[in-house]
């Protein structure tokens, strides 16, 4: 049966609710900016690394997707959430983040100059190249990007729960949180993060439980790759690589 399959296996539960929530927000939710925190800077990062230093076949609607008057608004924040009594006051505020989608252009308009946070966006970025390739319109190469995202998550994450010897429950609760898998379904890098992060320390942790044994060059070097991948787009996990030191 599949529930003892899973109770044995907690990587196929894993997997099986993953791709499930997963296919769910990144198909299901507007194809548009305003999902998670800074997406639609994610998503600019995303289509320029997409096209490399190609920037003549940037199309507009690339660039109204990362302009700030297309992302959503509701009455859940004070920043750029605002609500209307008239439609009149929707149209002016409209107007005046255009405005500041225009200050902006100057940045899109920039060539892409590649560092290692894109490392982040990479699965992302080849959704959109593919989904382009095979001649989709913008708004499946939207989706595709989206389903780059949740493929490197869910890779990652189910190696993360397979090599933990303990504590699996932990790792699959840290991975299937509801704002990981929102993130998931939209652009940003902390999929990716949180996932080759916790795979580093699902192989560390394991490594710690068995001090009488000598620990794998062949683990050693993905644990410490995991977590190299993981910090390159926030600098700040770098101080895992000094665990094995401590």
């Amino acid at each position: 049966k599949l529930r003892d399959v899973v109770s044995r296996h907690l990587q196929i539960g894993f997997l099986i609710i993953s791709t499930t929530m997963g296919l769910i927000f990144a198909l299901c939710t507007p194809a548009s900016a305003g999902l998670v925190y800074d997406d639609q800077i994610h998503w600019e990062r995303s289509v320029k690394l997409s096209y490399g230093s190609n920037l003549d076949d940037f199309s507009q609607g690339e660039y109204d997707l990362a302009d700030l008057k297309y992302m959503l608004f509701d009455s859940t924040s004070t920043n750029f959430y605002q609500t209307y009594n008239t439609t009149e006051d929707q149209a002016r505020y409209h107007a005046t983040l255009s405005a500041k989608g225009r200050e902006l252009l100057p940045i899109y308009t920039q060539p892409h100059k590649t560092d290692i946070t894109d490392i982040g966006y990479v699965t992302q970025s080849l959704g959109i190249g593919v989904a382009r390739l095979m001649g989709l319109p913008l708004h499946w190469q939207f989706i595709m990007g989206r389903l780059g995202n949740l493929t490197l998550f869910i890779f990652v994450g189910f190696f993360a729960v397979r090599e933990a010897k303990r504590y699996k429950a932990i790792f699959m609760i840290v991975l299937l949180s509801p704002m990981s898998l929102l993130m998931v379904g939209a652009y940003t890098y902390d999929p990716s993060v949180i996932a080759f992060c916790l795979l580093g320390s699902s192989i560390f942790i394991t490594e710690l439980l068995t001090p009488d044994k000598l620990l794998n060059p062949w683990r050693a070097a993905v644990m410490m790759a995991a977590w190299a991948i993981g910090s390159m787009p926030k600098a700040v996990y770098s101080l895992l690589l000094f665990l094995p030191i401590i």
